[in-house]
This record gives structure tokens, C-alpha cells and sequence, in this order.
């Protein structure tokens, strides 16, 4: 699934004034029943609580991610907010929020959306276009664009002969939706920096990706785990991580 396919610029806000948490969920939900995406603002409203009072979805970088999946969403989407005052979530400052309003019997293409997007946002330079962006349609061309840049970039690298040492991982959060693959993105940048060739399993919320084969772990010169929930390592053989 492409970006384009689940954004949709009608439900792109910005502001530049200080706001809450509270007002800044409000206002989202507000936008996604009004073009028809969330048909009982109340019980998506509380979903999205519901999940936000477990732990904060602050994930880093000034970015916050809330999500419910409820009989309460029309349609799947995400939503996009750009506060360039700063919205304080739990113990961190946010300019960017990106709310999944998710179908009760969706597939998990929307996670895995907002998996791919979170990676992007690592890219200080991405975010910093996001920030900075004129209006809802620079932000959506911009999310477009590189959506298309990195589709490319992934075909080129797997086209290229492996060469280097090789480091292979695991990465896994809680949630298992944005940290998990802004983790495996975080190994694998840094290996490209060194020469190296990587390959990180993740164990996201909507299953094992990437997973590590026995010619992965023996020909691995390095083994890194990254994770907050039980991870599987008798996978290794004994080899050291």
C-alpha cells in the first residue's frame, strides 16, 4: 500500500498556536468525522484514550502517533497534525502527530503505513520539510515524495552485490508499531555506515517480518537484539548477541 492510498489531504491540520494534548486529539477526531472517516466521535474518541493512558504514544523525535482500532471508523486512515508551537504529550514536546483511525476488521495495512512512515521520521532533515511545510498539501506531496524516494532506494540496494561483514538483529517493542522498525531502521543505517550488509527481523504488531534464516545466523558477523517485550533468542545456537 502506498501512502497516497491512505492519506487522504482533506485530513491534514495545521496550527501555529499552543495547544493541549486534549485539544489536539480533539480537533483531529473533529476533522476525521467531518469528511466521513470516524462515524461515533465518542467511542473513537475513548478508544484512542483507552490505548494513550496505557503509554504515551510520544514515540521520539517530536513526533507522537495516537491509534484505535474500533466499530466506530468508516474507513481507515491516518490523520495528520503540525503544531509549529509544540504540543506537550506525557514527558515529551511534539510538532508532528500522526493519528490511525482504524476499522474493527481492517487488515493491518495501516500499521504497517505508519511503520513505514515512522522511519522516514528519523530522517531529521524529512522532518524538518514537515515542520516547515506551507500548508496540508506541501505536507502530503512531502510524505508522497518520499514514499516514492525510498521504494527506489530499496530496489537499488537489493539489486546491489552483498559485500561486508554482516550484521543481523531483532527488533521489538511493546506496541510493536513504531519503535520496532524505527529501531531495525537505526541498525541498519548505522551498519551501512560501517560497510556492512544487515538484515533485522522485526516483531511487529502485525507479525514476524524480515524474518532471520539458520544461513542468516551462520554467516552473521554480528548480532544485535533491541527490545522491551521476550524476544526468542535460542534462534542464535549459542552464538553470541
Amino acid at each position: 500500500m502506498r501512502i497516497d492510498e491512505l492519506i487522504d489531504i482533506k485530513n491534514i491540520d495545521t496550527s501555529i498556536e499552543p495547544m493541549t494534548k486534549d485539544q489536539v486529539i480533539d480537533r483531529m477526531i473533529s476533522k476525521l468525522s467531518q469528511n466521513g472517516y470516524v462515524q461515533d466521535a465518542d467511542v473513537f474518541r475513548k478508544a484512542i484514550y483507552q490505548r494513550e493512558n496505557e503509554i504515551s504514544t510520544a514515540v521520539g523525535y517530536g513526533v507522537a502517533i495516537p491509534h484505535a482500532r474500533t466499530r466506530a471508523v468508516e474507513r481507515s486512515t491516518i490523520a495528520v497534525f503540525r503544531d509549529l508551537a509544540g504540543v506537550q504529550w506525557g514527558q515529551e514536546k511534539v510538532n508532528l502527530v500522526f493519528m490511525i483511525a482504524a476499522e474493527e476488521s481492517a487488515s493491518d495495512e495501516h500499521l504497517k503505513m505508519l511503520s513505514k512512515i515512522s522511519t522516514f521520521l528519523m530522517d531529521e532533515s524529512f522532518r524538518a520539510r514537515l515542520i516547515t511545510a506551507a500548508d496540508p498539501n506541501e505536507i502530503y506531496q512531502i510524505l508522497v515524495q518520499e514514499d516514492a524516494k525510498k521504494d527506489t532506494e530499496a530496489n537499488i540496494s537489493n539489486a546491489r552485490e552483498s559485500a561486508g561483514k554482516y550484521l543481523i538483529g531483532i527488533s521489538a517493542c511493546m506496541t510493536g508499531i513504531a519503535h520496532t522498525y524505527m529501531a531495525a531502521e537505526a541498525l541498519a543505517n548505522e551498519a551501512k555506515k560501517r560497510g556492512m550488509r544487515a538484515k533485522i527481523q522485526t516483531n511487529g504488531s502485525t507479525g514476524v517480518e524480515n524474518r532471520l534464516t539458520s544461513k542468516d545466523i551462520e554467516e552473521a558477523d554480528a548480532i544485535v537484539v533491541a527490545h522491551d517485550v521476550k524476544v526468542d533468542t535460542t534462534v542464535f545456537g549459542g552464538k553470541p548477541f
